[in-house]
């Protein structure tokens, strides 16, 4: 079967939405520690809805892109084609594996956050 959309370019795509979750991720833990650097009150709370809501974009982003990507490997799969040896449908799994651990890492990082900011608020 033909595919409309070339695997491997596909699969660079998944690459490069993950790396931009690691990075994404990171400038929102980044941000949310540099906060603490803030001597008034208001400021440290704005910084730190900013970098959870950063988290938060990152964590939809990382579930969207793996949501995609696991039905294109399912699409690979249904088709039930001989694929080239370059195309290494259980490594893609793997890297999806890879991408559900980390969005579940930082769901618990941010609900941490959460409850520490409304806890300190409260």
């Amino acid at each position: 079967m033909q595919y409309n959309i070339n695997p491997i370019g596909y699969y660079n795509g998944f690459i490069s939405a993950s790396r931009n979750i690691f990075l994404t991720s990171t400038v929102g833990l980044a941000l949310f520690t540099y906060s603490s650097s803030f001597n008034i009150k208001s400021s440290i709370e704005v910084v730190k809805l900013i970098s959870m809501g950063i988290i938060l974009f990152a964590i939809l982003y990382g579930i969207n892109t793996t949501h995609g990507m696991n039905k294109y490997i399912n699409m690979l799969e249904r088709d039930n084609k001989v694929l080239q040896e370059d195309i290494q449908v259980n490594l893609w799994k793997n890297y999806t594996y890879l991408n559900t651990y980390y969005m579940i890492l930082l769901s618990l990082v941010l609900i941490v956050a959460l409850r520490r900011f409304v806890n300190r608020n409260l």
